[in-house]
């Protein structure tokens, strides 16, 4: 845990104890799923940022039916991903929410230098299932807890902190204890809806995702860098044609209208 997350209330600690495992499996296609790691040409395991979690279950969908095979995902914060890669997970496919990241595991050969690609970019926005209105991001100080994702393994926190900080809001907000940060980027999603942050900021995709919650503002690409997701094939994968027909597939004009509809940005 981060040495800058400050004391929660008991209501927030119960809550955050039922909260899932950060790093959650999705298993697509049953018949025959790998039990631990993609073994099989037509087995695919691919660790992937949990943002991108609705829009890679179309995906795979149309993948699965048109090359008979079974994908596996594991989804989770993209710093948590990268740490397992560096820990010899099996995986065959990456897909991280940093572009810095994943340029690190090419240079690393954790990822096969050549194979990264981008797929989509997001935005930045501030949401809040409060009565309190926050129409720009100084309106952020009269909130009581704001939420973010951990700045230290989170991309989407990392981007939230630079904002805060180009906003010189980031260290007036930490002093006065009103910074919560969470795990992933949905974590945030689950303390502004349960009302244990009256505000937070988050992926515009995931904010579509929030039951009861109001979008107030969209946070300049300026501000907080831009939101870039890159996919790259795993070194070592032992379903490398099968990684790179899916790769491709993340590109295909189906795969880019599916992430549209998500509101992911494309190119």
């Amino acid at each position: 845990m981060s040495a800058n997350l400050q004391p929660m209330t008991k209501p927030l600690a119960i809550r955050i104890a039922l909260v899932l495992s950060v790093g959650t499996f999705v298993l697509t296609n049953c018949t025959n799923l790998p039990t631990k790691t993609a073994t099989k040409p037509n087995q695919l395991l691919v660790s992937a940022a949990i943002s991108l979690k609705e829009a890679l279950a179309e995906i795979s969908e149309q993948f699965q039916k048109k090359e008979n095979c079974t994908v596996t995902f594991n989804y989770a914060s993209t710093g948590e991903l990268a740490a397992q890669l560096r820990n010899g997970a099996p995986v065959d496919v990456f897909i991280s929410a940093s572009p810095e990241l994943i340029d690190q595991l090419s240079q690393q050969q954790i990822i096969q230098p050549g194979t990264v690609r981008k797929i989509a970019g997001n935005k930045l926005v501030i949401i809040s299932s409060s009565t309190k209105e926050f129409r720009n991001p100084e309106d952020l100080r009269n909130a009581q807890i704001v939420s973010i994702g951990n700045p230290q393994t989170v991309p989407a926190g990392t981007y939230a902190a630079e904002a805060l900080r180009t906003y010189k809001l980031y260290d007036a907000l930490l002093d006065k204890k009103k910074l919560v940060f969470a795990e992933n980027a949905r974590q945030v999603l689950t303390y502004v809806e349960q009302g244990d942050a009256d505000a937070g900021i988050v992926y515009n995709t995931d904010a579509k995702l929030c039951s009861g919650c109001k979008t107030f503002f969209e946070i300049a690409e300026s501000a907080a860098g831009a939101v870039i997701y890159k996919a790259g094939i795993v070194k070592g994968s032992k379903a490398a044609t099968l990684a790179e027909k899916f790769m491709r597939q993340l590109e295909s004009p189906s795969a880019k209208d599916i992430l549209k509809s998500k509101g992911f940005m494309i190119e």
